[in-house]
């Protein structure tokens, strides 16, 4: 678990204006680590922010894949679920942050809402990833963009959610990808 608390320690670092020692202590002592199997569902309650340590999760809508989330990611989970889930495409390590312990941490340390907000922000441009991909005209860059973004996912996805994923074909897909 270290190794993990220390690669959630560097990305809030980017996000906060000083060190932030004893918010850190206080987040650490909160952090529960989880293990998610591949093709598990993530458990987890609503308002809780998931750290994605290692592997690589799918986050659907009922049955569409509606992003992505690779290792190095967080995760925060909608307060309205709207049937939103969350899937080990393999197997994966998170620490979660409940929402009662970010409250609890708030309170005591009032200035962790800069840096919650900051990365509400950076989840949300996150999001809009495939929206992005979506936008572009040519199906080939499409494919070559998903690639590049998503090489350690791309073994593991079946063929026919990549194709819907990117708005291509799956027969296109195949002769191309």
């Amino acid at each position: 678990m270290d190794i993990f608390v220390l690669q959630l320690r560097r990305l809030l670092l980017d996000y906060a204006q000083d060190d932030l020692y004893a918010e850190w202590n206080a987040l650490y002592s909160a952090l529960t680590p989880i293990h998610c199997a591949a093709g598990q569902r993530l458990v987890s309650n609503r308002g809780d922010i998931c750290f994605l340590a290692k592997g690589v999760l799918l986050k659907t809508q009922l049955e569409t894949i509606t992003r992505i989330i690779q290792a190095d990611q967080l995760i925060f989970v909608p307060l309205q679920s709207n049937a939103i889930y969350f899937h080990a495409l393999v197997p994966c390590q998170l620490l979660v942050l409940s929402r009662e312990e970010l409250y609890r941490i708030i309170e005591v340390f009032p200035r962790v809402v800069r840096v919650y907000d900051s990365l509400l922000d950076v989840w949300h441009v996150q999001s809009n990833e495939r929206l992005l991909l979506l936008e572009m005209k040519q199906k080939s860059a499409r494919i070559a963009l998903f690639k590049q973004l998503h090489k350690e996912a791309c073994p593991y996805m079946a063929r026919k959610d990549i194709a819907n994923y990117i708005a291509v074909s799956e027969e296109y897909l195949r002769k191309n990808f």
